[in-house]
């Protein structure tokens, strides 16, 4: 529901602003849930996730890559299935799908690449 979307969201956000985000291959491989202080944030980190993924293609895109992630990995799947050859690529993307560009003290902990409108191969080094 919108509600439960927009609390995500915030909680996303001033995890990204107090720092207490996981680095995006930890979060894309963790086994276990984290510690209670940083649930929220977790939680957070994992709906903007699924919202980039459902812009990036359809649903069944997604869970192609969760597949391939399980099976090779989350870097590999990726690229197999977004074309994304960075995850670092991935993590601004996903950072800015929430904050968007104009939250000037959260860019400035991100590097910027390029807007979520850009074509995936031009992230590609």
């Amino acid at each position: 529901p919108e509600p439960k979307q927009k609390l995500h969201e915030r909680d996303f956000v001033h995890g990204l602003k107090s720092g207490t985000t996981f680095p995006l291959v930890e979060f894309m491989t963790m086994k276990q849930y984290p510690s209670a202080e940083r649930v929220a944030v977790f939680y957070g980190q994992c709906a903007a996730l699924a919202k980039l993924f459902l812009k990036l293609g359809a649903a069944d895109k997604a869970l192609h890559f969760l597949e391939e992630s399980e099976a090779d990995g989350a870097a590999v799947a990726l690229r197999d299935v977004y074309g994304i050859k960075r995850p670092e690529a991935l993590d601004t993307m996903w950072r800015r799908e929430v904050t968007g560009p104009g939250d000037s003290k959260v860019a400035a902990t991100i590097s910027p690449l390029m807007p979520l409108s850009a074509p995936l191969a031009v992230l590609a080094p």
